[in-house]
């Protein structure tokens, strides 16, 4: 029987034995130094004691997966999740603004100085800016042409002289983001005029009226405007209205021509009467396309008598939108006031003291046989001028007052008496009062406005004085009439807008006054 064979000490990790099978492994003892391979296991396993003096090999993971521990407990491959929110981001220092460069890159801005603003630069790295010098605002004002430039950038500019234009230098050149604050304060129309074929809100100009305030903006290839207080304009001569951008509306008034008084003769025994008051028509407009041109037309006031009759006031429009009809001149059958809808009449040829009120006007007539005859005038029509009162052999006969059409200038007494007063208007012009009669007479007051009543405008002259001129409007209201003029006398003018003219007084001298000019008055709204 052979003996087991023993092996002892410290096996090196280069040693070979001649037959280590013959060597039972329990006796076998001492300590390996180091292991070249591992028993078991495959490419990219991992191993891992799953018990004490026992190794076990982990599967291989995929690609991106990291080894977790689970304690005592087998090892596992685990697939990270996304990070969705950071602590702390890498690099950069105090003050520093994180952007990215390109998807995946993160870099910092450096810190900027106090005050300043981050400004985008498109896809490019933001940037800081300095504004204007701060936040202030620095108000210039010019009275000429002038053009806009980079240093104008967040400033306010005011426009406080007439008409003149407001020029852009390239947009190109004052860059996206360029802007200005723009006022006109004066009485002009200001022209805004971008460089070349380059456009502001879409056209290649347009006007800033009195009192309208804007923001403009630069892109860098046109400009674009924001309304900060809208502005209006007022025509006392006829005219083109240019619509501008951003308007939502409008409110017209309009009002006619207030008729000039007639001549007093000697020939007839009469005096001069006084001129029908213009009309005052307001309406609200809806939008008008920006850059479209509207015809406005400005009645002149009527002529003064100086051979006869006095001459009609002309009628003020807006374009096809609005109407306001001018007074009738003063003849010896009166001066009916205009209306909105048709200018003050002509005589009745049933009677010729007789003349109706601009459209729509209503009126009832009385005649008995033998009598005086008189009419009894519906002058509450919204917008109806007043007609004249009776005039032939009515002594102190006046003219109707209207609401919104002009009152009626009264007409010459064929006797020894005193003028008539004009009628009142409540919005339109006041009638002229008729000349003093012979014998010395005064001439009657004109016509008033904001009121109802006759006379209240001029104040007749005494005996060969001339009449006063009637006061002009205020508030927005027609002018008074103005004062016919005693015997011997010229009458008064009728005041601005649409006051109607005073008759001048019995005899060849006695001139009328001329009628008011009308205006059309155009509010942005």
């Amino acid at each position: 029987m052979s003996k087991a064979k023993t092996l002892a000490g410290t096996v090196s990790a280069g040693g070979v034995l001649d037959n280590p099978s013959a060597i039972p492994a329990a006796n076998i003892s001492g300590t390996v130094g180091s292991a070249t391979n591992i028993a078991g296991g495959s490419n990219g396993t991992i191993p891992y004691q799953s018990a004490s003096g026992t190794t076990q090999m982990l599967a291989v993971g995929t690609a991106g997966q990291v080894l977790q521990t689970n304690g005592v407990g087998v090892p596992s491959w685990s697939t990270p999740a996304s990070a969705t929110t950071a602590t702390n981001l890498a690099g950069g220092s105090n003050g520093t603004i994180p952007y990215q460069s390109a998807s995946g890159t993160t870099q910092m801005l450096a810190a900027g100085t106090s005050g300043q603003l981050l400004q985008s630069n498109g896809a490019a790295a933001p940037s800081w800016l300095t504004f204007a010098a701060g936040t202030s605002i620095t108000r210039t004002t010019k009275t000429a042409n002038y053009t806009l430039v980079a240093g104008d950038k967040g400033n306010l500019v005011v426009a406080t002289g007439g008409t003149f234009t407001f020029a852009f230098t390239a947009a190109a050149t004052l860059t996206s983001g360029w802007c200005v604050y723009l006022q006109n304060a004066g009485t002009g129309d200001i022209t805004l005029d971008p460089n070349g074929s380059e456009t502001i809100d879409g056209l290649t100009s347009f006007i800033m009226y009195p009192a309208e305030a804007r923001l403009v903006v630069c892109d860098g290839a046109s400009f674009y405007s924001i309304i900060l207080e809208l502005g209006y304009r007022e025509f006392t001569s006829t005219g083109t209205f240019i619509v501008p951008p951003g308007v939502s509306g409008f409110i017209i008034d309009a009002f006619g021509g207030g008729g000039g008084g007639g001549r007093g003769s000697t020939g007839d025994n009469r005096s001069g009467p006084g001129g029908g008051g213009g009309a005052h028509a307001q309406m609200s407009i809806d939008p008008i396309a920006a850059g479209t041109s509207v015809t406005v037309t400005v009645g002149a006031g009527g002529a003064a008598g100086t051979g006869g009759a006095g001459g009609v006031g002309g009628t003020s429009s807006f374009g096809t939108f609005v109407y306001a009809y001018g007074g009738a001149g003063g003849t010896a059958q009166g001066a009916p006031g205009g209306g909105t809808a048709g200018a003050g009449g002509g005589s009745d040829a049933l009677n010729e003291y007789e003349a109706g009120g601009g459209w729509p006007n209503l009126r009832i007539a009385n005649r008995l046989g033998g009598q005086a005859q008189y009419d009894v005038q519906i002058f509450s029509q919204v917008s109806g001028g007043g007609a004249q009162a009776r005039g032939g052999g009515v002594a102190g006969a006046t003219g109707f007052s209207a609401e919104w059409g002009g009152g009626s200038g009264a007409p010459y007494q064929n006797q020894n008496a005193t003028g008539g007063p004009g009628g009142s208007s409540m919005w339109g012009g006041g009638g002229g009062g008729s000349g003093g009669g012979p014998g010395g007479y005064a001439g009657g007051a004109g016509g008033g406005t904001g009121v109802w009543r006759t006379g209240g405008g001029g104040a007749g002259g005494a005996n060969a004085v001339n009449g006063t001129a009637g006061a002009d409007g205020a508030a927005n209201r027609g002018g008074a009439g103005g004062g016919g003029g005693g015997t011997d006398a010229n009458g008064g003018a009728g005041g601005f807008p649409s006051g109607g003219g005073g008759g001048g007084g019995r005899s060849n001298t006695g001139l009328g006054g001329a009628g008011g000019a009308g205006k059309v008055f155009i509010k942005m709204i």
